[in-house]
């Protein structure tokens, strides 16, 4: 294990993209597939039956070619659901996606590796349930300038840096979480993306997307409140993460640009909640607070958990300057 992991250390100082390019937002319109879209809708329907019966060859492998062909965010949210929900329901689809994951991380062993290989790589950890793989990568590439900023730029995608957030989070590495992310306004901005993926089933360009989701479009309340709920809580992650990361700054900028994209006070309230579970207090959340609860939002009990995070603050000894 610790090999291949070397391995990906050398490919991370090896392969990044220097100027523009590098950390590049995947928040970009929908762009045609090759062949056009009527070739590509068709490969997805046929590679979502193989999943479903597990084929590894017609399903698993095919969803990982698709997700290369399109740069969007709703086609990619499509088909993620797909094989993930297949996943969950089918053994061997599981089995067929562990052993596409192995596949793409044989190639990642090689000189021709490439970026997508190592996203590829991530997203099938997630699919396969397996977040010691990923956080094992995570820990080895931490440690240098270098390999944080190839963390960066493999998990720009929306999803997969949210992975990462959420598995940091669950083993209390709150100050980690400020790795994933450089540039505050951009990351919140790329995070406000998974907003479009609403938006695009409603377009005109997302109607052979949107024919496909009837569920969501069923009940279009539900499915644009969970996708608003999503766009918090990664922000809340962003922001509570640069807090604990020694980033005061950042994580100011990162609070306005969210406030910016989601003017509620369930934005605001997240963002208190978050900060405060995370053991990051700030006097400004009780003004944020005070604007949340004139608008109507509940706040009592993120309220009293911040007053009395606070209290602790302020009865927290002065380092001794010596």
């Amino acid at each position: 294990m610790n090999g291949w992991i070397r391995a990906l250390g050398a490919f991370a100082l090896s392969a990044c993209v220097p100027g523009a390019a590098f950390g590049r937002s995947d928040t970009q319109s929908e762009r045609e597939p090759p062949g056009g879209w009527a070739a590509w809708w068709a490969r997805a329907d046929a590679a979502c039956a193989n999943a479903a019966r597990g084929d590894g060859e017609g399903g698993v492998a095919e969803f990982v070619a698709l997700r290369r062909e399109v740069v969007g965010i709703a086609h990619r949210y499509y088909l993620e659901n797909q094989i993930e929900a297949a996943a969950l329901r089918s053994p061997r689809a599981r089995a067929a996606a562990a052993a596409q994951r192995d596949t793409v991380e044989t190639i990642l062993r090689t000189d021709a590796r490439t970026f997508d290989d190592l996203r590829d790589w991530l997203w099938l950890n997630r699919v396969c349930v397996d977040p010691e793989r990923t956080l094992a990568w995570f820990d080895r590439n931490k440690e240098t300038e270098e390999g944080r900023a190839t963390i960066r730029f493999a998990t720009a995608q929306r999803s997969l840096a949210g992975d990462l957030a959420v598995l940091l989070e669950s083993r209390e590495r709150f100050a980690d979480v400020s790795t994933l992310y450089d540039d505050p306004k951009e990351t919140i901005r790329r995070i406000a993306a998974v907003l479009q993926v609403y938006r695009m089933i409603e377009s005109e360009e997302g109607q052979q997307l949107a024919h496909r989701l009837r569920a969501m479009r069923a009940d279009a309340v539900r499915e644009r409140d969970r996708v608003a709920l999503a766009f918090r809580e990664r922000a809340g992650r962003v922001y509570a993460g640069m807090l604990a990361g020694g980033r005061e700054r950042d994580a100011e900028l990162a609070a306005e640009e969210a406030m910016k994209q989601d003017d509620t006070a369930a934005l605001l309230t997240m963002l208190v909640d978050t900060a405060v579970r995370w053991g990051q207090p700030r006097p400004v959340h009780t003004e944020w607070l005070q604007q949340a609860k004139a608008a109507g939002q509940a706040v009592e009990d993120v309220e009293s958990r911040l007053q009395r995070g606070l209290s602790r603050e302020r009865q927290r000894p002065e380092p001794d300057p010596r």
